[in-house]
């Protein structure tokens, strides 16, 4: 009976681990709470938007292009598109820029960020999702 119960409470436990917290948007209260990490997100995806658009034009050689195809909060911060004031919160907010695959849907996270909420997920449509913290 005592093994039985054991496996049943393990059964049960990986289970529920197993279930993926799911984003959804944000409240209005959410929003006002966040307005300091949206809008330094939008910054970053400013910043992202510019830089691509400056790529675009620059031919480089295929070494370089395969390193600055996708930049990092770094690299944009070096190139001028992210100012000296942003990066703090860029840290402070574990901020991450997030691989786009080719066939990538349309709502595929561009940017990710870490608040006390839980994880801001800024997708490729322009929207913002929330995945709270368990």
């Amino acid at each position: 009976m005592r093994e039985l119960s054991l496996l049943l409470l393990i059964a049960v436990s990986s289970a529920f681990a197993d279930q993926p917290t799911t984003r959804r948007p944000l409240t209005a209260k959410e929003s006002a709470a966040l307005e300091e990490p949206i809008a330094v997100g939008h910054r970053i995806l400013t910043a992202l938007s510019r830089y691509s658009k400056a790529s675009d034009q620059v031919q480089l050689p295929p070494e370089l292009d395969v390193s600055t195809q996708v930049p990092t909060i770094e690299i944009l911060h070096a190139g001028g598109y992210i100012s000296d004031s942003d990066m703090p919160l860029t840290h402070r907010y574990r901020l991450a820029l997030q691989l786009i695959p080719a066939e990538a849907p349309p709502t595929q996270p561009l940017l990710t960020m870490q608040t006390d909420s839980g994880e801001l997920i800024f997708d490729t449509r322009g929207n913002i999702a929330l995945r709270p913290r368990r």
